[in-house]
């Protein structure tokens, strides 16, 4: 079965990570790039409208329970209450479980029930690569002639920010192909 743990970050950790991310990307944005060349993520998202939407959590839960099973993932209500639970607990949740079981189809499917997917923008799966051995992956580098390459999560919490009233989902896929503390240490700390 999956297990859901929360990692301990409080809400108030993660926004002010998301803004001081934000804020660095955008100061490094105006030292290395011109004004022209500045990303606009305006366009990016599609918006999406929720229709029948429960009034109460038990009907939510029940309604993502519904959403899930019938996109061919096993599992009953009690799963997703636990995951809903720990994401309210902690926006920063670790799914566990034996390879093969599913979990980031749960985390993508428990997104999708709440209008977050990949094509508005507000879910993004990152495969965790073996090699990473700091940060730069996820948050982004200097090339060598100075221009800044934004990492492969940079954008998405620029936007989550930008967007506090909607929901986004972050699965960091394969979390175990290499040590967390070295490639999550600066966004931690």
């Amino acid at each position: 079965s999956v297990q859901v743990v929360s990692a301990g970050l409080t809400k108030k950790d993660i926004m002010a990570l998301q803004k001081a991310m934000i804020e660095a990307q955008t100061e490094a944005q105006k030292q290395m790039i011109p004004e022209k060349e500045i990303r606009d993520r305006s366009n990016l998202y599609v918006e999406e409208k929720l229709e029948d939407q429960p009034k109460d959590i038990a009907g939510a839960l029940r309604q993502i329970t519904a959403y899930l099973t019938a996109n061919g993932y096993s599992c009953d209500v009690n799963a997703v209450t636990n995951y809903y639970l720990c994401l309210k607990a902690s926006p920063m949740v670790l799914v566990t479980g034996v390879a093969g079981i599913g979990k980031s189809t749960f985390v993508r499917l428990f997104a999708e029930a709440l209008g977050a997917n990949a094509q508005n923008g507000r879910f993004k799966s990152i495969p965790v690569r073996p090699s990473w051995h700091n940060a730069e992956g996820l948050l982004g580098h200097c090339d060598p002639s100075g221009h800044f390459i934004p990492g492969a999560m940079l954008d998405f919490v620029a936007s989550a920010v930008e967007n506090p009233d909607k929901p986004y989902f972050l699965c960091l896929d394969e979390m175990t192909l290499q040590k967390v503390e070295i490639y999550f240490s600066e966004i931690l700390s």
